[in-house]
């Protein structure tokens, strides 16, 4: 028999339930488990029902036995990533959640079918906490949150694309592209991986993209949102660091101009009206200064210029 802890998640941290073995002369009365017990229409409590998916579920588990436990999907979606290995391609699992008013779960399969995630989303009184697990289960986790469980809408979308990369931003649009970034996640917050790119507004076809590899990038979107101006501190092509600022024509990814600065540290982008702005950090006998370098003019890359501490192109 399970015997539930008196709390079963506090201060970060989640208590499973533990096993109690009881002879069987002194058991009175004995049940199977139902099958379905996250069913729409099941009258399971939710938090039996939690404590039978922490206990029973395993990494490895094959998805036909969970179904029959759980019963038919609310939902499935195919998005989530399961490659956790550095460089490693892209690996995508079928999840299926399962909703109610007060909690919502969800299970995460392999191409396999095996079972590889679950993750609970609880309502909170004390807080927002993400990614909760007990023990080694890092891959079972909960959220607790403060606000409204939010509902899957089932809406068929127009168009659906699928990133390269485990991790898909929106830097900016127009009327007919979307300009985004991607990268792997990698670890500490970097990554081995990253790429910028366009989609068809309409569509959805990929137009072009620029990949960065491991070093960091930084895009700034023109005032007219035709182009872009990127710097990129690493070449993967060359497999090697290279300070490049490159301004891109949204459309078709045409190379307009391109300015590699001196060699330094990296360097910091922003923009300003017609102008991008750049600035770098060089360490002097232990003072940090922090030194703008140049400015580079959007609309043409025409003469330089030099003045006390900038360069203009």
């Amino acid at each position: 028999m399970l015997v539930s802890p008196k709390e079963w998640h506090k201060d970060y941290m989640i208590y499973v339930p533990a096993m109690m073995w009881v002879k069987e002369a002194d058991i009175e009365s004995k049940e199977p488990i139902p099958d379905g017990i996250l069913d729409a229409d099941s009258s399971m409590p939710t938090e039996v029902a939690r404590e039978l998916t922490s206990y029973l579920l395993k990494q490895g588990d094959s998805a036909l036995p969970i179904r029959k436990l759980l019963g038919k999907p609310h939902y499935k979606e195919i998005s989530a990533n399961l490659q956790m290995k550095d460089h490693g391609p892209l690996q995508l699992g079928e999840t299926w959640r399962y909703e109610r008013p007060g909690a919502q779960f969800s299970v995460t399969f392999s191409a396999a079918g095996k079972l590889k995630r679950t993750h609970w989303v609880l309502p909170s009184a004390d807080g927002y906490q993400a990614d909760r697990s007990g023990g080694d289960h890092y891959s079972f986790t909960y959220d607790f949150v403060t606000t409204p469980l939010a509902r899957t809408i089932a809406e068929e979308p127009v168009w659906r694309h699928q990133g390269e990369l485990a991790y898909t931003y929106l830097i900016g649009a127009n009327e007919d592209v979307l300009l985004l970034k991607g990268d792997d996640g990698g670890f500490s917050g970097m990554h081995h991986n990253s790429s910028i790119y366009a989609l068809d507004r309409a569509t959805g076809r990929k137009l072009w993209q620029q990949d960065m590899g491991f070093g960091g990038f930084t895009a700034k979107m023109d005032g007219d949102r035709n182009a872009v101006t990127v710097y990129s501190g690493y070449n993967p092509d060359k497999k090697q660091y290279e300070d490049r600022v490159r301004h891109i024509r949204l459309s078709d990814g045409k190379l307009l101009w391109e300015v590699k600065p001196a060699k330094h540290n990296g360097i910091a982008m922003s923009s300003a009206r017609h102008s991008i702005l750049s600035s770098t950090s060089r360490i002097r006998h232990r003072e940090r200064e922090l030194c703008p370098f140049w400015t580079v003019k959007r609309e043409k890359n025409g003469g330089k210029k030099r003045c006390p501490g900038i360069t203009a192109y």
